[in-house]
């Protein structure tokens, strides 16, 4: 006989939400549940309530490292903690967080040491409770409910309400139990691509496993596999790179992802299978002090069909197209050289790999335009090297498009 437990969804929109689709995708990871989707509602069924507690907080310090791995082995900016948060949230968790104190660093360590016992799950996650001045998350009959942090509430800035008020004009509150904040700090450890900042103020990245995709993950291991244990969840955290502009971003993760699995071990038959392969990112800006977060853009990129296209390609075109887009992505070194000329060159490769563009004009731009201001500071022999090296590569992936288009 086997045993569930039920995790009630947040409201649509809410961030929380989002943030709990990251979760439950990276749980799903685990061989001896299983996870559905329901229109509000998670089931997570094993044989015990041990076995869900176990791999519940397995996954939660499973976050924890992933976390300080971004931090320290892929170098992703962290961020302040503000004085509320500290005050109201960290305080409240009973963690002595002193003034300084980084956001990431503070929730990694909460998630390695996570270790919720299974009557405090059943007793939290299914609940979430909608009024019109609170949404609660979880059961707060004891008084033990919690607000939640800066960063998981830029959501309400969407629609342009007041600021923490909502349409009617009354203050709205967001509080949580424990066991819903340790779900939502693993679900934003798992998407954290990066804090990068610019002046005196932040631009937080989180990716975002929408519930179109989780579905697509609970129901076919190749799209598990593809989308979180391989592929892109994975290299869009290791790269921490801001999503912008979106094109070039695309095909620079998907030619990662080609890169990392390698070009013969793509299963073209997966890649047909799932109809999409769809990940969200949030662009947020954050002031110095992290005191108010704004959601910037959101962004929903399809990599099914840039993978398929790509992964007809050999290494070598692979790496020149990557190469390319590398230069149009705004980094924190900021705009390259020529930065315009490699944003239409990247426009061009997503029209000509999507089948809107002749690749021969894809071709003539990157030889007339970009090859050249490339080449122009070089000396005679060197220039005429790079344009031949540059000539060549560009006829051969004119002949490849040719061949796939």
């Amino acid at each position: 006989m086997s045993v569930q437990l039920k995790v009630a969804l947040p409201p649509e929109g809410m961030t929380a939400r989002r943030l709990l689709m990251n979760f439950l995708a990276e749980l799903s990871l685990c061989q001896d549940l299983e996870l559905s989707l329901e229109p509000d509602h998670a089931i997570i069924e094993a044989p015990s309530a041990d076995v869900i507690e176990e791999y519940v907080n397995y996954t939660l310090q499973v976050a924890g490292q992933v976390l300080e791995d971004s931090l320290e082995e892929h170098r992703l900016v962290d961020m302040p903690i503000n004085t509320n948060d500290r005050r109201w949230v960290f305080e409240k968790l009973g963690i002595q967080v002193p003034r300084g104190s980084k956001f990431c660093r503070v929730i990694s360590g909460i998630l390695k040491r996570a270790q919720l016992p299974w009557d405090e799950l059943a007793r939290d996650l299914p609940v979430v409770e909608e009024k019109a001045s609170v949404i609660q998350l979880g059961d707060g009959v004891r008084g033990d409910l919690l607000s939640l942090p800066q960063p998981f509430l830029y959501e309400r800035y969407q629609a342009k309400y007041e600021f923490l008020r909502g349409r009617s004009g009354d203050e709205i509150k967001f509080k949580a139990t424990r066991a819903w904040l340790y779900v939502l700090f693993a679900g934003f450890a798992f998407g954290y691509c990066g804090n990068h900042i610019t002046g005196k103020s932040g631009e937080l990245v989180i990716a975002v496993v929408p519930e179109p995709t989780l579905s697509q993950v609970l129901a076919d291991e190749g799209a598990r596999s593809l989308i979180i244990r391989d592929g892109l969840l994975p290299t869009v955290r290791r790269l921490g790179l801001p999503p912008r502009p979106a094109i070039a971003y695309m095909l620079y993760v998907a030619c990662e992802v080609i890169k990392a699995l390698g070009p013969q071990a793509m299963d073209l038959e997966l890649l047909y299978r799932i109809p999409t392969a769809l990940l969200e990112m949030d662009r947020v800006s954050s002031a110095a002090t992290a005191q108010a977060f704004t959601l910037i853009e959101r962004i929903s990129m399809d990599f099914a069909p840039l993978l398929r296209e790509l992964a007809r390609l050999d290494t070598e075109l692979i790496e020149w197209i990557q190469r390319k887009c590398r230069k149009a992505i705004v980094g924190r070194e900021g705009a390259t050289s020529y930065y315009s000329d490699y944003v239409r060159l990247s426009i061009a490769i997503f029209q000509a790999l999507s089948g809107a563009l002749d690749p021969a004009d894809l071709c003539y731009y990157a030889l007339r335009v970009v090859a050249e201001h490339e080449a122009e500071r070089l000396d005679l022999a060197a220039r005429l090297r790079k344009l031949r090296s540059e000539g060549w590569l560009v006829s051969k992936l004119l002949r490849s498009l040719r061949g796939v288009l």
